[in-house]
């Protein structure tokens, strides 16, 4: 009879995997695809101001994007979450607004829009218009696209004009509304610090951190910054200055590049609280930069809008010599040139169609200039033999309208009655293919030896 074994000795327990460890520990973190919860900070404000909440500097993206679906909002249209802090350490006290209230109807027409503020305008009230309060706190006020729309890489940078003494409203929330249902990717707009308690050197570096925020929602996609009228001059003087705070791409409508006029007492528009020649109002040491000549710095692929019919900044002083500085400097450039009514036209169709093919268009890569990219030091001057040869590769020496070639397709609806007939000049090819689209429409899943689909197997059955 066989001796009985003996009974073996049991295994220990496989341990756990960690990675549902570690997910949590993601999750609570606020990293990855989990949410965290943040809880808005109160800002005081003079009254009537408010009431105003931000997320202090620095909430990770996906705080939010919780944030924002806390509020209100529907699923088909972009959802818009609390103002970001962009300073760690903001100024204390109360935000006040703008003007006193005591001026406040006899304020431009252009800032109180009158019967188009409101919940359902395009604007908040006065009293709660974050853009018209805390001049000297910058934040960035994010839009969301909607979930069935965030299927892009990439985020959107609006910078509203105003002189440097306001913000424009039609060019804040409904540009930025409009690129993240279009596009899918998330839009900011920036509260930039405004005169006469800051000059252009502290609006450029909010920009920069504004473009730093933008690129942690952009899942590493580009970053495109959108100005109008004075906030064009700030992207293009924020593009001149280099760094790390470079957008991949820029949009100017109707910008104000020639800063001589700021000098101007007549051209100015400054209230009586600013004094011509101030620290603050000398953006003429920068304008070499974002002015033809030796000291131009190449921008980034650019997207530019001018009016001829525009009596604040006409393109013969404005964005003509800006274009044609690009040209020479062989930059990728879309101008459209036309008369299209007078300034602050904001969203307009004719414009912003084409704008979104473009910016779907051009292999947009996050950008890697140097810190200090400019003037001699980085080589941006260029030579006249370097410029001889882009007007031989089919360059524009001067950009009126007959110089330039019409467009090869049309750019808006034939139905539509604000779209006259646009001109479009670029100085290289923009090397646009199906693959190289900045923000796709969906992430492709399609293995490498796949190409093809259904129709290249038949073909290589019926070999």
């Amino acid at each position: 009879m066989a001796a009985a074994r003996p009974a073996a000795r049991a295994r220990p327990a496989a341990r756990a995997p960690r990675v549902k460890k570690v997910a949590a520990k993601r999750r609570r973190s606020g990293a990855g695809g989990g949410s965290v919860k943040v809880k808005p900070v109160p800002i005081p404000a003079v009254r009537p101001g408010g009431p105003f909440c931000c997320l202090p500097a620095g909430t990770r993206p996906a705080a939010v994007a919780e944030a924002a679906r806390q509020g209100p909002g529907s699923g088909r249209r972009a959802r818009a979450a609390p103002l970001v802090r962009l300073l760690p350490k903001p100024p204390a006290g109360p935000w006040e607004p703008l003007a006193d209230v005591g001026i406040w109807r006899w304020l431009p027409s252009w800032i109180t829009l009158r019967g188009e503020r409101g919940p359902r305008g395009v604007a908040p009230c006065m009293r709660s218009d974050p853009l018209f309060w805390g001049a000297d706190d910058p934040c960035v006020l994010p839009f969301l696209p909607p979930a069935a729309a965030a299927r892009g890489r990439g985020a959107v940078v609006i910078c509203p004009g105003g002189n440097y003494m306001y913000l424009q409203p039609r060019e804040a929330a409904p540009i930025a509304r409009f690129f993240a249902e279009r596009l899918g990717v998330p839009a900011l707009v920036l509260k930039y610090r405004l005169l006469p308690g800051a000059g252009l050197r502290e609006s450029c570096a909010d920009l920069a951190a504004a473009v730093a925020v933008a690129r942690r929602h952009a899942r590493a996609g580009p970053v495109a910054a959108v100005g109008f009228s004075a906030g064009g001059h700030l992207v293009a003087s924020a593009c001149a200055r280099g760094g790390a705070g470079v957008p991949d791409a820029q949009v100017l409508v109707y910008p104000a590049l020639d800063g001589s006029e700021w000098l101007d007492e007549d051209k100015a528009g400054f209230g009586p609280e600013i004094q011509i020649g101030s620290q603050q109002v000398l953006f003429p040491s920068s304008q070499a930069r974002i002015s033809p000549g030796r000291d131009f710095v190449p921008p980034p692929p650019t997207f530019l809008v001018a009016s001829t019919g525009d009596s604040d900044c006409a393109p013969a002083t404005h964005s003509d010599p800006y274009a044609q500085a690009a040209i020479d400097a062989e930059v990728p450039l879309v101008y459209m040139r036309d008369d299209f009514g007078e300034h602050g036209f904001a969203l307009r169709d004719f414009w912003a169609t084409p704008c979104l093919k473009w910016l779907q268009k051009p292999r947009l890569r996050p950008s890697r200039r140097p810190a200090g990219a400019v003037g001699d030091a980085a080589g941006s001057r260029l030579s006249e033999a370097r410029r001889a040869r882009t007007r031989m590769r089919g360059g524009h020496d001067v950009l009126p309208p007959d110089s330039l070639p019409p467009c090869s397709e049309p750019l808006a609806p034939r139905s539509s009655s604000l779209a006259p007939r646009s001109l479009l000049a670029r100085s290289s090819p923009l090397l646009a293919s199906r693959s190289s689209l900045p923000w796709p429409a969906r992430p492709s899943r399609r293995p490498a030896n796949a190409a093809g689909g259904l129709a290249a197997s038949r073909r290589r059955k019926r070999a």
